[in-house]
């Protein structure tokens, strides 16, 4: 059985498709066989409960979900979030599987952290399914206790039904100590119950030079600095390190490489520029490359890129830059972030750029 095409849907039909007499055959003629199809699906879902898979994902678990693409014709096999929704009540009618019901609730809430539920019927269905199904929600009056340098953060106001709440610490709260940071929830006694996401934004000042990449299996940029060299094989791109010659004129290539363990919506990813150097192509406009597209603008210090989505993977973008000035500066870095959701966010390091004054010019 294939979870492409009508595969899922044969599954999910368990649910409503069985009567009183029994679950009535597929239009092919094959009869359902209910465990069967909740053995397969479980089988090829990914990070399911349970799993070495699941539990070595750690903070990154996005729930349990199929990998599988959608049909390239529209089908309620290609709506992602409608299909999930029936998935949710069939494992939860049909095969009593509590614990799958809740890791693919948990992919939902997941989901919709970085992406958003298009049209009303995808959220009335994925609203139905964490609010019908499974354990309530709403109904657990549990609160997310934080814990910065060993002192509990006491929030001013907490948001209903969300429990989503805010504190910021300035430059003299700050203590060494306040790195350790530690987040725990409880509900009747039991720690770990339900779902909580939070975020932590530690903003400040330095050399550019010394701000060091910083990524996570969610979310990774590397930004790499080539100089586009003619030789009698054709154009070749040598890699610019430290103490790499260049020389006013030379062309740079800017290459950006994404790595991502989920889809995105709503990407931001601003580039600093090195002050010695102009960009080929000044003007703005929506670019496409390595399956997914952007609109690219150029700013004085930056090179800005802003995604409407990016599907999970690798994805490498290029651009160009032109050597105008001697002297020494540094490539800046690369940074990415969902308009959203900030707490995805990565930035790359930088690189030494280094130009000898052109002697001839003096």
């Amino acid at each position: 059985m294939s979870l492409g095409g009508t595969g899922i849907l044969d599954a999910t039909h368990v649910a409503t498709g069985a009567g009183a007499a029994g679950p009535r055959p597929l239009a092919s003629g094959r009869p359902r066989n209910r465990s069967i199809d909740h053995r397969q699906l479980r089988e090829r879902a990914v990070r399911a409960p349970g799993t070495p898979e699941a539990a070595a994902e750690g903070v990154a678990w996005q729930g349990m979900w199929w990998r599988d693409p959608p049909p390239l014709w529209w089908s309620w096999a290609g709506a992602p979030i409608e299909t999930h929704a029936q998935l949710i009540e069939a494992f939860d009618e049909v095969a009593g599987d509590a614990a799958s019901v809740e890791a693919m609730k948990a992919w939902l809430l997941s989901q919709k952290r970085t992406s958003q539920w298009s049209g009303s019927s995808a959220t009335a269905n994925a609203v139905a399914a964490l609010l019908d199904r499974g354990d309530d929600l709403l109904g657990q009056p549990a609160v997310v206790t934080v814990t910065v340098g060993g002192e509990a953060v006491e929030p001013e106001a907490i948001e209903a039904g969300t429990g989503f709440f805010e504190t910021r610490l300035v430059r003299k709260e700050i203590r060494p100590e306040d790195g350790t940071i530690a987040f725990r929830r409880e509900a009747d006694g039991k720690a770990g119950a339900g779902f909580a996401w939070g975020g932590v934004h530690w903003q400040y000042l330095d050399d550019i030079a010394n701000v060091d990449e910083t990524a996570s299996k969610q979310l990774a940029i590397e930004k790499r600095l080539f100089v586009r060299r003619v030789t009698k094989a054709g154009p070749e791109l040598v890699a610019i390190g430290e103490g790499t010659p260049l020389q006013i004129g030379d062309e740079l290539v800017v290459r950006l490489v994404v790595t991502s363990d989920r889809d995105y919506e709503f990407l931001e990813l601003f580039d600093h520029r090195a002050s010695l150097t102009e960009p080929v192509d000044v003007l703005s406009g929506w670019r496409w490359a390595d399956g997914v597209g952007w609109y690219a603008a150029t700013r004085d210090a930056s090179t800005q890129f802003f995604f409407e989505r990016m599907p999970r993977g690798t994805h490498v973008l290029e651009y160009s830059l032109r050597v105008a000035h001697a002297g020494e500066a540094s490539s800046g870095f690369a940074t990415i972030r969902s308009r959203y959701a900030p707490e995805f966010s990565a930035h790359s390091g930088s690189v030494a750029l280094s130009v000898p004054a052109d002697e001839k010019r003096e």
